[in-house]
């Protein structure tokens, strides 16, 4: 059954992430699971990588120089550039701190999938969506107390140390399993973990819906601007970055960076900082561009000449 649902498990995100929203009941009762099921979400993201590799691999100075490098752009950079825009067509605070979250947000883990999918530099992607996972407790922190205009009211220490928990919890659990199940059997069964991937991630989404359908109906107008801003942010994003990159990197490292910047992982920030109503709106409506990315594939392609 689970090799069935990680052979078309583009369909069963796409459609179970629709289903998430009219699942109310359910979403309350997994609400105060959610920072397990951030966790458990990234340890099936790292079970499959060999993390001790990946660092030696990554460790030399012209490779670190790249991912510190991407980092920046990602995270501090672009969190500066969302910022300035929302100051320049003087968006509301809500608005303007949700921006600056998604900054401090790291790409999915599941960005290299989608970057050998499309024949894009699915290594790099690996790399990067590794580095910035890890180093979320420090840089994404720092960029959240730097740029939102009423920052938490939790020290940067406490938040970092929240998250901290979560992503390196999340990777000494993967790489533990990774020994007791053993590499060669991980791969033989890759379409089973894909399954359970899949199954993971939507149990990962349906907190995420808690108490949007009340936030929409009550304003459809803000939920209608909270999806329009999430598209936006997802595949405009992804699109942009692709081809104005172009200017002075390959097609393939370009297209990497398109899937990178436009597939953040904001909902880590559900764990540990209070929602406001556009950012919950936000955060749960992201997810369906985001889910719908496998089944998009052919169309980017498409949409990404040679």
């Amino acid at each position: 059954m689970l090799a069935l649902i990680g052979r078309n498990a583009r369909y069963v995100l796409a459609i179970g992430v629709l289903l998430a929203a009219f699942l109310p009941g359910l979403s309350a009762w997994l609400r105060p699971a959610f920072p397990v099921l951030v966790g458990a979400v990234l340890v099936m993201a790292m079970l499959r990588l060999d993390l001790g590799g990946l660092a030696r691999r990554a460790a030399t100075p012209r490779r670190l120089a790249v991912l510190v490098g991407i980092t920046l752009l990602l995270m501090p950079v672009s969190a500066l550039a969302l910022h300035g825009l929302a100051r320049l067509f003087d968006l509301p605070e809500a608005w303007h701190d949700t921006l600056v979250i998604l900054a401090a947000a790291p790409p999915i883990a599941s960005s290299a999938g989608v970057c050998f999918l499309l024949g894009f530099n699915a290594a790099l992607a690996l790399e990067v969506a590794v580095f910035t996972t890890l180093a979320t407790p420090l840089v994404g922190v720092a960029v959240i107390n730097a740029f939102l205009a009423t920052p938490p009211e939790i020290s940067s220490l406490s938040m970092a140390l929240r998250l901290g928990a979560i992503i390196l919890g999340a990777a000494a659990v993967a790489q533990v399993l990774r020994r007791m199940i053993g590499a060669a059997r991980i791969t033989r069964n890759a379409h089973s973990l894909d399954g359970l991937t899949a199954l993971v991630m939507l149990g990962f989404v349906i907190p995420v819906f808690d108490g949007v359908g009340a936030l929409a109906l009550a304003d459809p107008v803000r939920a209608l601007v909270a999806l329009g801003v999430a598209v936006t942010m997802n595949l405009g994003a992804n699109l942009v970055t692709n081809y104005t990159t172009r200017v002075f990197l390959l097609r393939t490292e370009a297209g990497t960076l398109g899937v990178l910047n436009g597939n953040r992982a904001v909902a880590i920030y559900l764990a540990i900082i209070p929602a406001n109503p556009a950012l919950a709106l936000f955060v749960a409506f992201y997810q369906i561009p985001m889910y719908f990315t496998p089944l998009l594939v052919r169309l980017l392609s498409r949409s990404t000449p040679a």
